[in-house]
């Protein structure tokens, strides 16, 4: 196993595999061992570094004192791809796949190409005028409120509902919910929502990406991958047949013959 220190923070990373480096970035409610499925699907030729971020998985929570940032996260992942030997191939879903694209967009020489899982880069839908993105927002402040009101389990039941289905979290081990409400939410959804990046850094972006949406996803994660992939000039959208938001747990083998061929096919792109 990787660590990888920032900050005199050590970050987990779950490596496996050898060849080509590919850097996994998880979900909002995930931790790297969520790529373990996937890792298993993909093709030999892959040295896979499966990232822990602050606060989540073996990580320790970010140390402060300013509140934490997508570029803190994104700093990290650029000592994981350094360390590594740049540049890597780059895998975000959700959460992951907003960092994924800001340090595209702020270091792009790190990355030789990007896969894009349903990113949550909310700001996008808000500067493209979309009425989803108050969609979004409400939908925080109804979890950010039931947390500090004190009752965790209804605002994590509503996070874990909306992407994993109605019941998803009742149906939960006990130790599993245990973990999920030992930490909060709040800090996770404030990164997501002050992201910095706008439409026209997505426009820059030189590095081949794929996009990938879930057939089944919820309005506002379809329409975030549309506005990505339109406007990132080297990029393509794919769609994962009957798979919702949480794509990489539970169609790893689609997910992962997706991004295995987007690679291959820019392995001699300069």
């Amino acid at each position: 196993m990787l660590t990888v220190t920032v900050n005199e923070i050590s970050a987990h990373v779950s490596e496996t595999g050898e060849g080509e480096p590919l850097v996994l970035l998880h979900s909002g409610a995930g931790e790297a061992r969520d790529w373990r499925r996937f890792q298993a699907a993909l093709p030999a030729g892959f040295r896979c570094a499966a990232l822990d971020f602050y606060g989540f998985g073996r990580t320790p929570p970010w140390p402060g004192p300013a509140a934490l940032t997508i570029d803190d996260q994104a700093h990290l992942v650029a000592a994981l791809a350094r360390s590594l030997g740049t540049p890597v191939h780059l895998c975000g879903h959700s959460y992951g796949g907003a960092i994924a694209l800001r340090l595209v967009a702020t270091q792009p020489e790190l990355v030789r190409t990007m896969a894009l899982i349903e990113p949550q880069a909310y700001p996008v839908l808000r500067e493209a005028g979309d009425p989803l993105f108050e969609e979004c927002e409400a939908l925080w402040n109804s979890i950010r409120v039931a947390i500090e009101r004190g009752e965790p389990a209804a605002g994590w039941r509503t996070f874990i509902d909306l992407y994993s289905g109605d019941g998803f979290w009742d149906r939960l081990p006990p130790e599993v919910r245990a973990r999920f409400l030992a930490v909060s939410p709040i800090e996770r959804w404030a990164v997501l929502f002050s992201n910095p990046t706008t439409i026209d850094d997505v426009r820059r972006v030189q590095v081949p990406t794929l996009v990938l949406c879930g057939e089944r996803t919820t309005a506002p994660e379809r329409r975030m991958c549309e506005i990505i992939a339109g406007a990132a000039p080297r990029a393509t959208l794919g769609v994962i047949p009957a798979a919702g938001h949480m794509a990489p747990i539970t169609h790893p083998k689609e997910v992962a013959g997706k991004i295995a061929e987007h690679v291959s096919a820019h392995l001699g792109a300069s």
